[in-house]
């Protein structure tokens, strides 16, 4: 918990990977808990849940940024009119750069039982198959990468480190 806790304030990713039932979700909300007194704000997205893999890349960065808002009571954000390519990477860069001003804390984003987003094991076949996984994480990778007062950090959670293990997605670094 520390672990997690710490590299998020300093702007760093982490992973937790277990069996079922071996704790990993009672883990996360341990994190949540301490995350209260402290600088780091963490939202969780159950990716098991249909909100979560039914949507596109586009659509889920977009639902990612409207529940940060809400868990931090800031008014909504206008849609972008494109929620693919450009224009939903460049709508993303833009509204989390705001959201992390107006929060005045670095952002954890955890996402539990991350098999079903994730190329080959995905619930949804835009993520199984398709490039979804790869363009949300080139997005959200770049957003993290980039140098501001407020950092974007990622905790992924589930039973299988596939996801990480892979040099190449579809052919695609």
């Amino acid at each position: 918990v520390s672990g997690v806790i710490d590299l998020a304030k300093s702007g760093q990713h982490s992973s937790l990977f277990g069996l079922r039932k071996s704790g990993k979700t009672s883990t996360i909300y341990a994190i949540e808990r301490r995350c209260k007194p402290s600088d780091l704000h963490i939202v969780t997205f159950d990716c098991q849940d249909l909100a979560i893999h039914a949507r596109r890349y586009g659509e889920l960065l977009i639902h990612i940024v409207e529940k940060v808002r809400q868990s931090n009571s800031q008014k909504a954000l206008e849609r972008p009119a494109d929620t693919e390519g450009a224009g939903i990477s460049e709508w993303f860069h833009k509204a989390m750069s705001q959201t992390l001003t107006s929060l005045q804390s670095n952002l954890l984003l955890v996402f539990d039982e991350i098999e079903n987003i994730s190329p080959g094991t995905a619930a949804s076949d835009h993520w199984r198959t398709g490039n979804d996984s790869i363009y949300f994480w080139q997005i959200i990778r770049s957003f993290a990468q980039t140098s501001k007062k407020r950092a974007l950090s990622v905790c992924i959670v589930g039973t299988s480190p596939y996801i990480l293990e892979q040099t190449k997605i579809n052919g695609i670094d």
